[in-house]
């Protein structure tokens, strides 16, 4: 599930832009990762041609016509530890469904509401991080990565990966179950492998609430970005659960370039690149 629209500015708008001025209706756009007029009347031709409301909001079908006209693959992983837990604690699957911190449970059932399959779970296991890399490797053998988007509990400069809304016993960190600063350091060699994984104009996502707040929340974009290759985003702020809000950024966010461009200069560099013209 997504929602791109007018007035967005982020990597992914970049991918739109790529999508709609490389496939029909081919409508030469300029790649700035802004989401203009411009941008919103090509996907109204999209929409016309796809017999779809013409609002100019790239949604569910839009973006399942753009992921299959261009080589690139999306990866989503959710954490759904909690759940497990709660199952193991005799909560109903009704129960389950509405607590609020289910998180990543939750972006589960929207994603798959919505036709996009999960390509990867967490379930409170040590070497989480370890076991999500090499999903995505596995992945990117088949077709390189054009999103990547982590869903789960968060905090200032931590994701989690398999340890739910508590964590597990001894700590997330010192069990490699989430992404902090001191982990992506500690694991450099590994999840700079992932780097190769993604598309030119390929981009992460961190879903957790306030994963960019802070100077650690900035350090741990940083890290990522440089070892991945690719703009990496976060939220500064808390995030909502459900309601059909699961797969959208609410409030502010921060995304780190690598290299320490712009989004404008990250966005004209992967227009320019071979791949592009020929995707």
């Amino acid at each position: 599930m997504v929602q791109i629209k007018f007035g967005d500015k982020d990597p992914k708008v970049a991918l739109v832009q790529i999508a709609l001025s490389t496939r029909p209706p081919q409508i030469l756009l300029r790649v700035d990762g802004e989401f203009g007029l411009k941008t919103k009347a090509a996907v109204q031709v999209l929409q016309k041609m796809l017999s779809r409301p013409q609002t100019g909001v790239v949604e569910g079908p839009e973006w399942k016509a753009m992921m299959e006209s261009l080589p690139f693959g999306v990866f989503d992983h959710t954490d759904i530890d909690e759940t497990i837990v709660a199952i193991m604690q005799g909560k109903t699957l009704e129960q389950i469904a509405r607590d609020s911190h289910q998180y990543g449970v939750i972006a589960k059932v929207e994603l798959e509401r919505n036709g996009q399959r999960v390509s990867s779970i967490g379930i409170g296991a040590s070497n989480g991080v370890g076991l999500m890399v090499s999903r995505i490797l596995q992945a990117g053998q088949s077709k390189q990565l054009g999103l990547l988007r982590i869903f789960g509990h968060g905090g200032k400069g931590l994701q989690m990966i398999s340890g739910g809304r508590g964590g597990i016993p001894g700590g997330a960190a010192e069990h490699a179950a989430a992404l902090t600063p001191t982990i992506t350091r500690q694991m450099r060699p590994e999840l700079k492998k992932v780097a190769a994984s993604f598309r030119p104009y390929g981009s992460a996502e961190l879903h957790g609430c306030r994963v960019a707040d802070g100077s650690i929340g900035r350090l741990l974009l940083k890290d990522l970005a440089e070892e991945w290759g690719v703009p990496v985003t976060a939220a500064l702020d808390r995030q909502h659960v459900g309601r059909g809000q699961t797969m959208r950024f609410e409030g502010r966010t921060l995304t780190v370039f690598p290299g320490r461009i712009t989004l404008r200069q990250w966005a004209e560099k992967v227009a320019g690149l071979s791949a592009y013209s020929r995707a």
